[in-house]
């Protein structure tokens, strides 16, 4: 079973000129295979249809079954943060 929950908040950046955006985000968890072929406790994550690409957290990278394609990447979004 996949459970999913939404999260709605205010953002102001210098993007949009200062006006306030309501914006609300999709969440879900999931869990990662590890190399021992044993998986990661759950991790709460965004869910984002139109992403290109995911990105995880430094620190699943150490006990995750990885392969790496790039080392650099520029990535922007609406949010200064």
């Amino acid at each position: 079973m996949i459970k999913l929950h939404f999260r709605t908040k205010l953002i102001t950046s210098q993007k949009t000129g200062l006006v306030p955006l309501r914006v609300t985000k999709l969440f879900t968890y999931i869990k990662f295979l590890k190399e021992d072929g044993t998986f990661t406790k759950a991790h709460e994550a965004i869910v984002d249809t139109g992403a290109s690409i995911s990105l995880l957290p430094k620190f699943l990278w150490k006990v995750i079954d990885i392969s790496i394609r790039t080392e650099e990447a520029y990535l922007s979004g609406i949010n200064d943060k």
